[in-house]
């Protein structure tokens, strides 16, 4: 494991902006550990995926909050969903893969606050969780 904050890290970045292939290479080779450093999936440091923030969110329901912010709006008492919101098969695309991400990096979705989003088939983040419950 790179420790953080390392210069194999910095020097590593560096040549990926100066667009030097052959040394990042050349470095990943003699230093494996830096590939988790440009993975797609983030590194294991030893974060707790499922602490809560000082507000109390969890790293779940934060998701769920933003995304739903993002998506379109859904009005609780009435159970419709005011399409206000452009959804691009790009945006729906990213959205999957950060729900998808975040669990398979230990993310628990199933606290209580999540689960009131399944109870109402037509809210705009029923395909995300149900994505990762397929997963």
């Amino acid at each position: 494991m790179i420790p953080k904050g390392s210069n194999a890290i910095k020097k590593l970045f560096q040549l990926i902006r100066k667009k030097e292939n052959d040394e990042v290479r050349l470095l990943i080779e003699r230093k494996p550990a830096l590939v988790g450093c440009i993975a797609k999936q983030p590194p294991k440091m030893g974060a707790d995926v499922n602490m809560h923030e000082s507000h109390g969110a969890s790293c779940a329901w934060r998701l769920c909050r933003t995304a739903a912010d993002t998506l379109a709006q859904y009005h609780w008492d009435e159970e419709y969903v005011c399409d206000t919101a452009v959804m691009t098969p790009e945006w729906e695309h990213d959205l999957g893969r950060i729900f998808l991400l975040l669990k398979r990096c230990g993310v628990d979705f199933s606290e209580q606050e999540i689960q009131v989003y399944k109870t109402k088939p037509n809210h705009p983040l029923i395909p995300f969780l149900e994505l990762i419950d397929a997963d």
